[in-house]
């Protein structure tokens, strides 16, 4: 019988239904499946992107932290600097680019070890690896950005420092 696979399947299930009246049948066609699993992917690929966009938000949180308490152990080291001098944005710039070196040597750590971790897996499983540079660059870029962007606020606060007090802070 040639016609539509949705109107076979139809047919199919109207009449196992009359020959077996209690029974719970269902009858998928191909393409059934296919949209099925299409939408599976899709959900597992939006889970997927909201895992990692909140382990970049946290990543982007200790970084923050951490160059905060930074900031506050080098607070005479900041004051020493702008009595010498040093201009506003020469802090600001000192500690975004900090930030911006401990995001990208640890996305370059996190690149290493996932590359490594699929390689490995794909070895083990007898799957063909392939090296992808397009992904590996947005995963570099997005690390430099979380720098740039949550280390903005220790930037501000260490640029804004009155020299004067940070230096009496610690004498």
């Amino acid at each position: 019988v040639r016609g539509n696979a949705k109107q076979l399947a139809f047919e199919i299930e109207r009449r196992f239904k009359q020959w077996y009246p209690g029974a719970r049948i269902y009858f998928r066609t191909p393409q059934m499946l296919i949209n099925q699993i299409e939408a599976q992917r899709r959900t597992l690929n939006l889970l997927w992107m909201v895992i990692g966009c909140v382990a970049v938000v946290l990543g982007g949180v200790g970084i923050m932290n951490a160059m905060l308490a930074s900031l506050t152990e080098r607070t005479y080291e900041v004051g020493l600097r702008m009595a010498l001098g040093a201009r506003r944005i020469d802090v600001g710039i000192l500690f975004l680019l900090e930030s911006t070196v401990l995001t990208a040597l640890g996305g370059c750590v996190g690149i290493c070890l996932g590359s490594f971790a699929v390689y490995w897996v794909a070895h083990l499983n007898g799957w063909a690896y392939h090296f992808l540079v397009f992904p590996v660059l947005i995963g570099g870029i997005v690390s430099c950005f979380v720098g740039l962007f949550f280390g903005g606020y220790p930037a501000y606060r260490a640029a804004n420092l009155n020299p004067i007090v940070a230096l009496r802070q610690f004498s």
